[in-house]
């Protein structure tokens, strides 16, 4: 059984998983999106292992790509979302990862130092 299992094999689908100032999610919902998250990085060739770069503040895409990663057995490498370009270039220079989960917002702000290989 891997932490992902463990962490959400007994949760009430029903019962609120997160709570934010603007949202509220529950278990079945985090669980949807986790699956889809992990779905798409299995579909980008993760497995047991592989470093996945996690971009974004504190929110729900953020732990739904956590225990996505998780559920693949792979290694989850959280990035500050506030370093400058320059920061996640050096951060990048010092960490390998395989592909990164981040929004489009940071994308855009990442795209010129992301490595060319990076899906």
């Amino acid at each position: 059984m891997n932490f992902y299992n463990y962490l959400l094999e007994n949760a009430d689908p029903d019962s609120i998983a997160i709570k934010s100032r603007t949202e509220q999610v529950t278990y079945a919902k985090l669980i949807q999106w986790s699956n889809r998250i992990a779905a798409t990085l299995a579909e980008n060739s993760v497995k047991p292992g592989t470093h996945v770069g996690v971009v974004g503040p504190n929110s729900v895409f953020w732990v739904a790509s956590y225990l996505a990663i998780l559920k693949l057995g792979a290694v989850a490498v959280p990035f500050p979302h506030k370093l400058s370009t320059d920061g996640f270039r050096d951060r990048l220079s010092i960490i390998q990862c395989d592909i990164f989960c981040m929004t489009a917002l940071y994308i855009k702000k990442f795209h010129k130092v992301l490595p060319p290989n990076t899906t």
